[in-house]
């Protein structure tokens, strides 16, 4: 009776373990089907924009949090918010001429000023200028083919039961975190209903949405900040949806984020950089990148198996500014001839690229030649790879380019006629094997 038993709560166990296995690979396959297309763009643009665009203050919110304006400020600035010249049509047009995959629109910064008509507040777009552009601007995305993500912040100051006090009370930088109950604001539980309110409506009322981007702290305690109940509705409303690290949930999180600097490394998990192409997150009178910085940025990310997001941001009127068009234009006709090496690749996993950076995909290293390093005339040598290619050419023109193994090296020649890129040069080589071999020694 006894072994009857032992044999059928074993075979219970081994069941439970095999289901439980069955899930885990399930949803780790869905979680790696859900970013694939993430990881393959590698390239997208930020889209920052809001009411502090009409004095150019370059850090929205946060220039109430360090005291550089007031609410009553802020306020007026809403007042005067009136985007006239916004075309979403042909802000998606200039969006899709930088090269970008995707896009992070920001709904709402820590100020609290929602760029939709929300319900939950009538700090809103539509209630001050009287129209909702976020619906055309999604609509016009999607026609040019656009990933539309969506930046929202969870902190929101404006509201009294973030901190349980006047949004004007002193402290605002100190607190910027929010105050829940165990710090004494019971009125806390009112602003996560506030908040997740807020994000169902985004998630709800505007098509498929491929990214969220929450905007807070990547140590929010999770219970604090209901991250469960976020994860749940994201995962209703937005089945394939992405998101970030910063709602209180590391483990969930898609990618990571860090902010105005690239990685010395590869890192252990996907990863995306959000860079400002001038010196403000929203519009300011400040120059811009060059497409040579930007793209040799882009470069470095996905040398790293890392994403960029650049931001351009649209001025008071709703419009970019001639600077950032011819920049954005220039920047995507380069991509259009040397994109194949940056696009759904990553890391080469070579050892040593003195000569600049090297990128890699199926079958394919590529070379990126930076012509300050090219301090031994036309030859570039590879160190230990062990596979051979069966070809090399330029990537520009499909000329070829010669090559010789030498030992545990490769060297290629690059043509002398040949003259380099100011931005990159791009060798690729082609090999038999989809993952090149690549020793460590």
């Amino acid at each position: 009776m006894r072994k009857a038993v032992f044999l059928t709560l074993f075979n219970i166990f081994c069941l439970l373990q095999l289901t439980l296995a069955t899930c885990f690979s399930q949803n780790h396959s869905d979680e790696s089907g859900r970013i694939k297309w993430w990881t393959d763009a590698r390239f997208g643009m930020f889209l920052c924009w809001s009411p502090a665009a009409v004095a150019e203050l370059g850090n929205d919110g946060w220039e109430i949090a360090w005291e550089n304006i007031t609410w009553e400020k802020y306020y007026q600035l809403a007042q005067s918010f009136k985007p006239v010249e916004f075309d979403a049509p042909q802000i998606a047009k200039h969006i899709k001429s930088l090269g970008v995959k995707y896009i992070v629109f920001t709904t709402k910064h820590h100020a609290g000023f929602s760029m939709w008509d929300s319900q939950w507040t009538d700090f809103n777009i539509k209630a001050y200028y009287g129209q909702d552009l976020l619906r055309p601007l999604c609509a016009a995305l999607r026609a040019e083919h656009i990933k539309v993500g969506f930046y929202f912040s969870a902190w929101d100051w404006s509201r009294t039961a973030y901190r349980g006090k006047p949004k004007a009370s002193p402290e605002l930088n100190n607190e910027r975190g929010g105050l829940g109950v165990d710090e004494g604001n019971l009125l806390w539980p009112d602003f996560i209903d506030f908040y997740l309110g807020q994000a169902e409506e985004l998630l709800t009322d505007y098509g498929q949405i491929d990214l969220l981007w929450i905007d807070g702290w990547r140590h929010h305690i999770p219970e604090k900040w209901a991250s469960d109940r976020l994860w749940n509705l994201l995962r209703e409303k937005q089945p394939h949806c992405i998101i970030n690290d910063r709602w209180g949930d590391l483990e969930r999180a898609d990618f990571i984020t860090p902010e105005n600097h690239v990685p010395d490394s590869a890192l252990d998990r996907p990863w995306e950089t959000c860079y400002r192409a001038n010196k403000g997150w929203l519009h300011t009178k400040t120059p811009y990148m060059q497409p040579k910085e930007i793209i040799r940025m882009l470069i470095d990310c996905v040398s790293k198996n890392g994403n960029l997001l650049m931001n351009f941001p649209l001025d008071a009127r709703g419009s970019f500014d001639d600077e950032a068009i011819g920049i954005m234009e220039n920047t995507g006709e380069w991509l259009k001839t040397h994109g194949e090496a940056l696009y759904e690749c990553g890391n080469s996993n070579l050892q040593s690229t003195p000569f600049g950076r090297a990128t890699s995909k199926p079958h394919h290293i590529y070379l990126h030649l930076y012509e300050e390093n090219m301090i031994q005339g036309n030859e570039v040598i590879i160190e230990n790879l062990k596979s051979t290619p069966v070809n090399a050419k330029l990537l520009s023109s499909g000329k070829s380019v010669g090559f010789r193994c030498d030992g545990a090296h490769l060297k290629v020649m690059v043509p002398k006629e040949i003259q380099l890129d100011p931005i990159s040069t791009i060798i690729d080589l082609e090999f038999m094997e989809e993952f090149p071999e690549i020793g460590t020694d």
